[in-house]
C-alpha cells in the first residue's frame, strides 16, 4: 500500500480484505444449509450443486486440473475422449461428465443440496413451492413430466431438474450445451 494512507487506514483495509473472504464463505454455508433443511437425507458437510460448480469442483475445468486438486484421480481411468462420465470416491452422490478432457456437468445419482434448494426425489408440488419463477417445459418423454430449469444471468450454465406427475427424478448442473443433453453424452 501506499505509505500516503494513516497507518489506522491500512489496518482497516487488510482487515477488511482478511474478514471479507471469510464473510462470503460463510454466507454460502449459510445458504446451502437451508438447502439441506429440506431432506434429512443430506450429510451436513454435502458439497453444492449450482450451475457453474459442484463444491470446488469448477464447470469448464480440465480434468486433470481438478485430480490434482483433490489428489484423487476420476473413475474410470479408461474412458471414451469425446464424452464420458467419471466419478470421485469423496463425492459419490454425484457423477462428472467430461467432454474433450473439460468437465462440463454434474449429474446427482442420490438428493443432494443445490444452490436454489430442489432436490433430488422432492415432490413437484415442493420444488415448485420453493422457486416459483423457475422455468417449466413438457418432459420429451414424460407427457406428465417437466423439465425444471433455472439460469443465471449468463444463459451459458443451468440447473436442470427433470420431473415425472409427482416428483423430481433427475437433477444436473452445468454448463451449456452439456447439461441439457437427456440421454448422456448427446
Amino acid at each position: 500500500m501506499p505509505a500516503t494512507f494513516p497507518a489506522r487506514r491500512r489496518v482497516a483495509l487488510l482487515t477488511l480484505a482478511l474478514l471479507l473472504p471469510l464473510s462470503i464463505a460463510q454466507s454460502a454455508w449459510a445458504g446451502s444449509a437451508t438447502a439441506r433443511a429440506d431432506s434429512d437425507t443430506v450429510a451436513a458437510d454435502d458439497p453444492v450443486l449450482s450451475p457453474m460448480a459442484y463444491g470446488p469442483i469448477r464447470f469448464g475445468s480440465k480434468l486433470e486440473d481438478i485430480e490434482g486438486l483433490l489428489n484423487e484421480k476420476a473413475e474410470p481411468r479408461h474412458r471414451e475422449p469425446a464424452c464420458d462420465f467419471v466419478t470421485f470416491r469423496r463425492f459419490r452422490k454425484v457423477r462428472f461428465m467430461v467432454e474433450q478432457g473439460v468437465i462440463t456437468r454434474a449429474d446427482q445419482v442420490r438428493p443432494g443440496p443445490t444452490s436454489i434448494g430442489i432436490q433430488l426425489g422432492m415432490t413437484l408440488a415442493r420444488a415448485r413451492k420453493i422457486a416459483p419463477g423457475i422455468d417449466e417445459t413438457t418432459h420429451l418423454y414424460d407427457p406428465e413430466g417437466f423439465y425444471l430449469t433455472h439460469r443465471l444471468s449468463d444463459p451459458a450454465a443451468a440447473l436442470v431438474f427433470e420431473t415425472d406427475k409427482h416428483r423430481v427424478t433427475a437433477a444436473r448442473g452445468g454448463l451449456a450445451p452439456a447439461v441439457e443433453y437427456e440421454n448422456g453424452c448427446r
